[in-house]
């Protein structure tokens, strides 16, 4: 092996290096905030089917509180903390109905964490494009009059 080969093997290596490291980021963050994802909706989509079930305002603050004690999230890239000691309605989570009372609404909301410097970093890289927070909302019917 001649001694420019070997110089040459460290030059590609040191190339492509940086753009390994970046693909393996970039998946990582998408594994971690679709994990956060599935989360969020696994436990919204519990909360719209137990309160479409029941039938009073106290029944729906244990629900929330039941489903949601406990979850955390994967990662530090959002930020989603419904009222799991009160089960009171707030940013995070909240269960209405519709116009008719037919429906049972349950509307999450995670916000992005300014602490989170892969968010941060993430963000800035796509120009503030990935926005300032995730949102689900589930629609039920229920009987309740």
């Amino acid at each position: 092996m001649l001694r420019g080969q070997r110089a040459q093997g460290i030059v590609e290596f040191a190339v492509v290096l940086p753009l390994f490291l970046l693909l393996s980021m970039g998946v990582i963050y998408f594994g971690m905030a679709f994990s956060d994802y599935l989360t969020m909706s696994n436990t919204v989509r519990s909360v719209a089917h137990e309160a479409s079930l029941k039938s009073t305002d106290d029944d729906y603050k244990t629900i929330i509180r039941n489903a949601t004690s406990g979850i955390t999230m994967v990662s530090d890239i959002y930020v989603w903390q419904p009222d799991s000691k009160n089960g009171n309605n707030n940013d995070f989570l909240s269960v209405t109905y519709d116009a008719d009372r037919h429906n049972v609404v349950v509307r999450a909301q995670a916000k992005l964490s300014k602490d989170s410097a892969i968010a941060n970093a993430v963000n800035n890289m796509l120009g503030n494009s990935i926005g300032d927070a995730m949102s689900i909302t589930y629609t039920m019917y229920t009987d309740r009059k």
